[in-house]
């Protein structure tokens, strides 16, 4: 039988106790000895130190908590007033009662404070440990994970963010998961006001390696093949959800199984991820060599700011692309203005007001070769670029007067409000509300019936260019 004492005043340190059984019927104590001896003179009450677990592990026992350094240097410094706290294992030999300390954390006793939960011990079979303990800091909290043998081994670690588990739980085994109940700790924000199950597996053969069943593929554009990942060793308990990603998707996409699609000419890495291990393939798109030429796209114009007139168009089947030019009433050549490489099929061209704008968009693409083969440009679209009037307006009666209010225009000047015809109000582009105190009799409490409509207008060169009226409203509107 062990006893295990935390002594304080005297003995000063963590005291294992063996006792035997003797005929007679009595028990007797064989040896004490103090595996963690602490600093202080006797007396002292304040240890720094806290034993959270104490198990047998074949013939080892395995005392864990957390403490100040005492006398085991950490990072070279030793002591026990005001000094942060590691999380520590002992391995004491049941029969010689030789002991081995290990700090499983290694931060400064004397740097940054670091809160650090109590480390919870849980046996997970074969003389296999689980280790649980939290590192929280001011944004996140951040579960540590120690499989451990009975020697002490660190066999694996691994990290959960925004994972915590609070003192007064005690993480039990169920079926191969490791489960307890705490708090919620998500973006910094610890929630104690409701209690969550948590889940992890428990992991006793970490992977090493990712691999997949091909890494060089050619595909046709348009076809798709399915890559299949192995894992070494093959009987991991520690395999992730493989995530995968593509090196350039215009060119192959891949699913979440794994599966490839090829949709343009040219070479993309497939990446599959699992943990902290990689395996990637080479994929190579062909696509037929054909003369068949891009359809033209169909172009459509509209505008709802004052300084962008906003262009249109289908996608066009086989395109990688698509090439935008414009020109204006005062130039006699088209310039391109944009080029778009990511299958876009909508752009925002900035105008100025009172100028007629002409646009043409063409499609492009690659044949097998790799050189690019472009559509007949769209049929050409004029629009004379203008400031569109608000919407939304309306009326009501407010406190001392009627407010006006209306939906703001995108790259406006400001707005002018008018009553009953005449310009009653200017104001900055920033206010979409204004109160006429004039249509307010405040002797008799009346409210006077005028008809209003709003105008917006950009300021080009110091001059006004307005929009047309929106529709006129007053109270009975």
């Amino acid at each position: 039988m062990y006893f295990l004492d935390h002594g304080d005043a005297y003995y000063r340190g963590l005291i294992l106790s063996s006792f035997s059984a003797y005929s007679g019927g009595y028990i007797a104590q064989d040896r004490a000895v103090n595996i963690f001896p602490f600093m202080g003179a006797t007396g002292d009450n304040y240890t720094g130190c806290e034993v959270t677990g104490f198990s047998l592990a074949g013939n080892n026992l395995i005392t864990v908590g957390k403490s100040v350094p005492h006398g085991f240097a950490v990072n070279g410094q030793t002591g026990y007033e005001n000094l942060n706290k590691n999380i520590f294992m002992i391995i004491t030999d049941k029969n010689s009662i030789a002991s081995r300390f290990i700090w499983l954390t290694q931060y400064s006793p004397s740097g940054a404070e670091i809160t650090l939960t109590e480390p919870k011990l849980i046996p997970v079979g074969n003389n296999q440990y689980a280790v649980l303990f939290s590192e929280e800091t001011s944004n996140q909290s951040v579960l540590h994970y120690l499989l451990m043998d009975m020697s002490g081994n660190v066999i694996l670690s691994k990290l959960y963010k925004n994972v915590t588990i609070q003192t007064d739980s005690q993480p039990i085994l169920w079926g191969r998961n490791i489960v307890w109940v705490s708090g919620n700790y998500d973006n910094g924000n610890y929630d104690s006001s409701r209690t969550y199950l948590y889940e992890i597996p428990v992991v006793t053969t970490p992977l090493n390696g990712i691999a997949l069943n091909q890494t060089n593929l050619t595909i046709d554009e348009g076809n798709t093949q399915k890559l299949t990942p192995s894992f070494t060793p093959s009987n991991s308990d520690d395999v992730k959800d493989v995530v995968w990603t593509s090196s350039n998707p215009g060119i192959a996409s891949v699913s979440e199984d794994g599966t490839i699609q090829g949709n343009g000419y040219g070479q993309a890495v497939i990446t599959a991820s699992a943990g902290d291990f990689q395996a990637q393939c080479q994929v190579t798109v062909k696509v037929s060599e054909n003369n068949t030429p891009l359809t033209k796209p169909v172009l459509k114009l509209s505008q709802k700011s004052a300084d962008q007139i906003h262009l249109t168009w289908k996608k066009v089947p086989g395109a990688k692309g698509y090439q935008i030019y414009c020109k204006t009433d005062s130039q006699s050549s088209y310039k391109r203005i944009k080029t778009l490489k990511t299958g876009a099929v909508s752009f925002d061209a900035a105008v100025v007001p009172d100028v007629t704008y002409s646009f043409k968009v063409r499609a492009y693409g690659t044949n097998a070769s790799g050189k690019n083969k472009y559509s007949k440009f769209s049929a050409v679209k004029s629009r004379k670029a203008a400031v569109p009037a608000p919407s939304k307006v309306s009326c009501k009666m407010s406190n001392g007067g009627i407010e006006v209010s209306w939906k703001k225009v995108a790259g406006a000047s400001g707005y002018v409000i008018y009553r009953n015809g005449s310009a009653a109000k200017t104001v900055k582009s920033s206010v979409s509300t204004w109160k006429d105190t004039k249509a307010y009799d405040s002797q008799t409490g009346m409210y006077w019936v005028y008809n209003y409509y709003v105008k917006a207008f950009k300021t080009v060169n110091g001059k006004r260019i307005y929009s047309k009226p929106t529709k006129t409203i007053n109270l009975y509107s």
